[in-house]
């Protein structure tokens, strides 16, 4: 005895339905999961934002401390010119002062160029920290993007699947 078209519509569109819904709730869940990946990933860049605050305050911190081991070494050097020329009985003028003034302008300069590098070094590690709360904020909005997405394709997945039920008991 043959089955009635209206038992394999309805078959069919049981089939359908309940396949919609699997889909549906997989859409959701793969939307879910890329979420928590993605938030994930904001966490570890806010992570690494913290990092390299603190690795900036510290190369400043570093910088601090070598210049002012400079300025102690720069001193004794200085302290040292000025007791040889002592010793040798040279007067504070002519070559003797221009040599002392040219190692105090070198000294200077040198605390300068390492004031400046420090500055830079930090800076940098400044804005690799905004760069990595930049790219955390960015994986936050994908998160919620591939949440949105997954519950769009959950949607259309149920449409579709309504519209195949419709459909098959319309040409039953």
């Amino acid at each position: 005895m043959p089955v009635p078209k209206l038992v394999l519509a309805g078959i069919a569109a049981a089939t359908a339905v309940v396949g919609g819904v699997m889909a549906a709730k997989s859409y959701r869940e793969q939307g879910k999961q890329e979420q928590r990946v993605h938030d994930f990933n904001a966490e570890v860049s806010d992570r690494n934002a913290k990092v390299a605050e603190i690795e900036s305050e510290q190369i400043k911190r570093v910088s601090d401390f070598e210049i002012a081991e400079w300025n102690k070494e720069a001193n004794r050097l200085q302290d040292s010119q000025r007791l040889a020329y002592g010793k040798l009985g040279w007067q504070m003028s002519g070559s003797p002062l221009a040599v002392m003034a040219d190692t105090a302008n070198r000294i200077e300069e040198e605390k300068n160029i390492r004031t400046y590098n420090a500055a830079v070094s930090s800076d940098r590690k400044i804005e690799e920290g905004v760069q990595q709360r930049l790219q955390g904020q960015l994986s936050t909005l994908y998160g919620q993007q591939a949440r949105a997405a997954g519950s769009m394709k959950a949607r259309t997945s149920l449409l579709g699947s309504a519209t195949t039920l419709f459909k098959s008991f319309a040409t039953a």
